[in-house]
């Protein structure tokens, strides 16, 4: 390391925020309501953020993908129901690229599409199998820097990886228990720093991987304390590190540093602000503003967390931070 870098790296670890041990972040707002109007929900699930501050979400039983400011003001929709180009059935997973090209997992339809930013289409690839670039029912799609695509690929218990146009690169996973191994897995996130965290649903825990599909740690367990999951799902890495998943089977949100430490959690179930039922995806914002898909309460709610400096760290919780 450069003593320009070393520098560089000192001044990170005193101003870089973090969240506080056990603080959980403010409630800021939500927006929807169920119906089928534009800007009403029928159990929305896939949740993603442009870097323009776009907000895009799977309208799950009414197949559709909606547009919305950070602030939840209604900016339009694409989609119906149906196989064709641009049609979905129960889309439940959306991404966008440093182009700001979105990517949405059609469930239903076997298949990821892509469009513009304002949902026009623009490629599809997939189909119904167990074969290279084929997918088994719902799942979920994430994209990392350099524009390679993974998809959680839940019935067939793998993580497909593509390039933006489609084009099949390699895969990983197999059903089971053991590292590597899936049983459904739900959600997928490629984090800033290159590492694939993978919400393995039904062992109820996340592992983490290289952009390459190696193994290299996991964390969670089932039950219903700090760092346990039931049936997690969606989940996201901040500019800061911190890796929020969704513990949809305990409607809440917890909070984790990269090597999967506990920070925070909040939420519980209910219909008031903050609470959940049935959350299933999160994405976050550059400000650090995170925002989870309510689906049972037909609704998006955005969080605001309080950071506070850091002052000590420790070399590997820097090198996360750093990269």
């Amino acid at each position: 390391m450069t003593k320009r870098s070393s520098l560089a790296l000192a001044l990170l670890v005193m101003l870089v925020p973090a969240l506080a041990h056990g603080q959980a972040p403010t409630f800021l707002g939500a927006w929807g309501t169920y119906g089928a109007d534009p800007g009403t929900f029928n159990y929305p699930v896939g949740v993603t953020m442009s870097a323009g501050g776009t907000v895009y979400v799977a309208d799950y039983f009414n197949h559709r993908v909606q547009r919305f400011t950070a602030t939840g003001g209604y900016l339009g929709q694409w989609g119906s129901q149906g196989a064709g180009d641009g049609q979905f059935f129960y889309p439940c997973g959306a991404a966008v690229d440093a182009a700001g090209a979105v990517y949405v997992y059609d469930g239903g339809n076997h298949r990821v599409q892509v469009f513009t930013s304002t949902g026009t289409f623009l490629r599809k690839w997939g189909s119904y199998g167990t074969g290279d670039g084929q997918f088994f029912g719902l799942g979920d799609v994430t994209v990392d820097a350099g524009g390679r695509v993974y998809v959680a690929d839940t019935g067939n218990n793998r993580v497909q990886v593509f390039a933006g146009d489609g084009t099949y690169l390699g895969q990983w996973g197999s059903y089971g228990t053991a590292d590597g191994q899936f049983k459904g897995p739900g959600g997928i996130e490629a984090g800033p720093g290159g590492h694939i965290y993978v919400a393995d649903t039904q062992n109820h825990r996340v592992q983490v991987f290289t952009a390459t599909g190696a193994f290299t740690r996991k964390f969670g367990s089932y039950g219903t304390g700090n760092a346990q999951f039931r049936l997690p799902s969606g989940l996201v890495q901040d500019v800061y590190g911190h890796v929020y998943v969704v513990d949809t089977g305990n409607n809440r949100v917890q909070a984790f540093t990269p090597d999967g430490i506990f920070i925070v959690l909040w939420g519980g179930l209910g219909t008031r602000p903050g609470k959940f039922t049935e959350p299933n995806d999160v994405t976050v914002d550059a400000g650090g503003q995170v925002y989870v898909t309510d689906s049972g309460n037909c609704r998006v709610e955005y969080f605001a967390a309080a950071p506070v400096p850091v002052t000590t760290t420790t070399w590997g919780r820097v090198k996360a931070l750093y990269r």
